[in-house]
């Protein structure tokens, strides 16, 4: 009998909690995105900048598409 490709092998235990090779790379992405927004936010001006306008540029077509989705202010 194969196994099932769906079942992840655990690399470790933190208590009861089994730590897979797909939480580790979740964690890294995490890291990665937090990393990026700290840079991102850390010289905002009034008169924005290129590199700004994009930033707000993505984050309003973020918006947008919540907006659109669930048919409320992704703000709150």
């Amino acid at each position: 009998m194969t196994a099932s490709p769906l079942q992840l092998d655990p690399l470790f235990m933190i208590g009861p909690v089994t730590i897979t090779d797909s939480v580790i790379v979740t964690w890294a992405i995490m890291l990665l995105v937090a990393i990026a927004a700290r840079l991102m936010v850390r010289r905002l001006a009034l008169r924005p900048g290129r590199t700004q306008a994009v930033h707000k540029l993505v984050t309003n077509a973020i918006d947008g598409q919540i907006t659109d989705v669930m048919q409320a202010d992704p703000s709150p």
